[in-house]
Order: C-alpha cells, then structure tokens, then sequence
C-alpha cells in the first residue's frame, strides 16, 4: 500500500472510530463535562462556585493555590521596635494547627465570598486566668451553613447559625451561636450578608476559555491530530518513494507528498494550522483578562515562567503585590481570634514571603523605614518639617561616610 494510501485509510480509520464512538460525525464526543455543557454555569450558586474553583485549573489557582501562598510562609507577631513577641500565642496557633484552619477559611471565602472559623470557648482547660479561650478551630463555607432570617435579631444581625454536618441531608443540623465565628469576608455583596468570589469578576472568561478548549478538543477527537505535508518540486516516482522509506524509518504514519511548484518546505495541516490557531489567540487574550482581573499575572496562571529573569522577577512582584493585598485583609480575623484568646492588640503582624527583593533593595527599605520612624518620632515631639535634617542613605554611601578614605582594613 502507497503512503498516500495509508494516509487515506488513517483519516477513514479515524472517522469511523468517531462514528462507532459518538454515532455521528457531526456531533462532539459523548463525554461532556458539566464545566461545558451549562450544568455550572451560575456565577451566584454555592455549588457551581465549588464545581469551577475544584475542577476548572486557572479558577483553583486563584481560589486555592492563591490561598496557600498567602500562609505558605507564615508570619510573626512584632513590638513597636520591630523585635518578635507573642512567642506564646504562635504555640497555641501550632496546637490548634490554625496554618490549616486559616488557609481553609480564606479558600472557601475566596470560593464562595465568605467562611465562618469556628472558635467555640474551651470549657476543658483551666490554665488560662482571663479571655474567652479556644478549644479547637474549624471552618463551615456557605454550603456547610446558613442564617435564617428567623435567627436574627430585629436588626438582621444573626445570633445563631445552622450548621449542617452533611448537607446532603438538610434536616439535620445544629444550632451554635454566631458569636462563635469569626466571619471571614472581604468583597462584601453590597450590605448583604453574603460576599463575592474571587471569580467573580473573571467567571465570563473562565467559562469562555473552557468553551474553546472544548471545541479544540472536539475539532482533534473529529478530525484526528492533522498530518504533515511536504511540498516537492517536480515529484517522482523516484523521490515518493525514497520519502516514504524515510518515513517509515521514523514512524510518521501522517503525512502527505505534493506535487507543487513552490519551494520545498514542509508544514503540519491540522486543527493547530486552522481554527487551533484562531482558538489559541482567543485563550491568550481572555488569559489576559482573567490576569487583570484576578491580580495574578498570566504567565503564572498558566505554570510559564517568563525567558529573562528580570521578567521572572516582575511576574513574582507582581503575585506578591496581589498576595500582600489579601494579607492584609485578613489580619482583622488574625486580630480577633488573639484578642479572643485573651490578648491585647498592642502588636503588628509581619508577614514572611518567599518573593522578597535582593539584599541591597531590602537593605535601603530598612533605611527607608528607619527614616520615617525618625520623622514620626520627630514629629510627635513637636518638631517641624523645617526643623529636620534627615537624610536617606544607601548603604554605599553610609560605607563611605564611616569610612571616608574608602579603603579597606
């Protein structure tokens, strides 16, 4: 059998499995997942929330995997002088394993908009003089509770809430009071109770972006994987005959000899030469967007490191900008559940990354925050901006000005 045979009876074969697979060649495989066929498609249902941000990749990075990075490295509690304190209080967070419990509260709230942390008072432990002690941490995410609007007060602020052990089965529940939760939230849904996912401004273009990895998957499962052409001047017997032993020795079972007065040149023709390649643009751009609306830079979405290294560096600003912003919003709950564990707030909370600057940037930050707690101190004592003579140094410059000869000892 000729190679041109071959090729014929590989696109016959393929188009026959399509048909014993789906009975029509015009129909996509039968296989279809709810992230396509519509069944998730609700941007305000819990379980849809859940569906998206566990199943679809670019929405668990930026529901989980974001999540994760935000407590990977931890932090330490700090005085006004900047040194580590409350040494105690990180011993209760490791006893009560609150790494874990924090960082499933913030990905259910990123999910769904909100979580409860459960931070019920501990009636076992008398160690403790004064505070409203902990027992142990847990988390509910809206699919795990909800808040009648008979058990609030007349103000609509809850008193207790319905937790369900399994929510498969509604009428079994239990009744705690909301003053044991910390509610995390921080895109509140205008004065409602409820809170926005962090999907939620990008939950258009992460259900376009499945559509056209559908539909690319679809035209490859049709149509088979395309195949190689090879354009030869003046072809001869001579010349198939040679290039389909070289195939044979290389194991291309796909591909095609033309006759053609154009320059030799070989091409793949296949849905990555066509449509693929209008699909691939498509997702390149919504990638874009879903970036520009998450925080998280694209090439990090998509697990591609940039060429340099200086846009490596960027890209890695860039997700620590977006990381430092949700550190932030939640050290309130931090706060609360020391203060409930029976500690003052008189401390910061320093947060460690793993995406830290190099050692000269970091050393005229420290110059930087050095500067302003002189200013600040300064200014507490009266003193006015005219007053003051404060310069910032780098550190090449504070070596010289110890040592003005600039040699070396």
């Amino acid at each position: 059998m000729g190679l041109l045979d071959r090729i014929r009876g590989y696109r016959k074969e393929a188009s026959q499995r399509l048909v014993d697979y789906t009975g029509d060649l015009t129909v996509p495989p039968t296989y279809m997942s709810p992230l396509v066929t519509g069944e998730v498609w609700n941007c305000d249902s819990k379980l849809h929330q859940l569906e998206v941000a566990t199943k679809d990749a670019v929405a668990n990075y930026i529901c989980v995997k974001v999540a994760e990075n935000v407590f990977d490295d931890w932090f330490i509690f700090v005085d006004e002088e900047g040194e580590e304190t409350m040494q105690d209080v990180q011993k209760e967070f490791v006893r009560m394993k609150a790494k874990k419990w924090f960082t499933q509260a913030l990905i259910a709230e990123r999910t769904h908009g909100h979580s409860l942390l459960y931070t019920g008072p501990n009636v076992y432990r008398e160690d403790y003089e004064q505070g409203y002690q902990i027992a142990n941490l847990d988390v509910f995410s809206p699919i795990y509770f909800d808040v009648p609007p008979t058990w609030c007060d007349e103000d609509g602020r809850p008193e207790f809430v319905k937790i369900y052990p399994n929510p498969v089965f509604k009428n079994k529940f239990e009744k705690e009071p909301y003053d044991n939760f910390i509610h995390w939230i921080t895109r509140p849904k205008g004065r409602e109770y409820a809170g926005l996912s962090a999907m939620y401004s990008t939950w258009v273009d992460l259900t376009y972006i499945r559509l056209s990895k559908h539909s690319q998957s679809w035209l490859d499962a049709k149509h088979g994987l395309g195949l190689f052409l090879w354009y030869v001047n003046r072809l001869t017997d001579e010349t198939e005959a040679s290039l389909e032993d070289m195939l044979e020795e290389v194991s291309v079972s796909r591909a095609g000899i033309i006759d053609s007065t154009l320059v030799d040149k070989v091409e793949f023709v296949g849905p990555s030469d066509s449509a693929g390649g209008r699909i691939n643009q498509s997702i390149d751009m919504l990638l874009g967007l879903v970036a520009a609306g998450s925080g998280v830079p694209k090439d990090i979405l998509t697990g591609i490191s940039a060429g340099a290294i200086t846009g490596a560096e960027i890209n890695n600003k860039a997700l620590y900008a977006t990381l430092n912003q949700i550190q932030k919003s939640v050290e309130p709950f931090i706060r609360e559940l020391v203060l409930r564990m029976g500690y003052d707030q008189d401390y910061e909370i320093d947060w460690n990354t793993r995406f830290a600057t190099d050692e000269v940037e970091q050393a005229n930050i420290r110059l930087l925050n050095a500067s302003a707690a002189e200013i600040e101190m300064r200014v507490e004592q009266g003193i006015g901006p005219n007053d003051m003579a404060i310069h910032i140094k780098s550190a090449e410059q504070l070596d010289q000005t110890h040592n003005q000869t600039g040699q070396q000892g």
